[in-house]
């Protein structure tokens, strides 16, 4: 008779750690899910960055396209220190922040 309690008990016990071993796998898959929800929430929120960077990237490159100088355009008289002076100045000008805050949209 005692060796069949010792097997009920031995029996009950196993099934506590079989169900608790369940119940951490259950608690394992639910947080494995809701990673793969923010995972693909990051994903679907990095495409649409990605597409309005491009977006602007196009839109930057056809704004730029209308500054572009050839060489018989350029002025083959300034030197780079000269177009140094020239940044130099512009940047000291009153207006220079102005322009910058409107390019950049603050």
């Amino acid at each position: 008779m005692k060796q069949v309690t010792n097997v009920m008990v031995e029996i009950t016990s196993a099934l506590e750690q079989q169900s608790n071993g369940v119940n951490q796998i259950e608690i394992s898959v639910e947080q494995m899910n809701h990673i793969t929800q923010t995972v693909v929430s990051n994903a679907e929120e990095s495409a649409g960055a990605g597409e309005e960077l491009n977006r602007q990237a196009i839109q930057m490159k056809s704004m730029v396209r209308m500054f572009q100088l050839t060489n018989n355009c350029a002025f083959p008289e300034t030197s780079l220190s000269d177009l140094a002076d020239k940044e130099h100045r512009l940047e000291q000008s009153p207006n220079h922040a102005i322009v910058q805050q409107q390019f950049i949209g603050l």
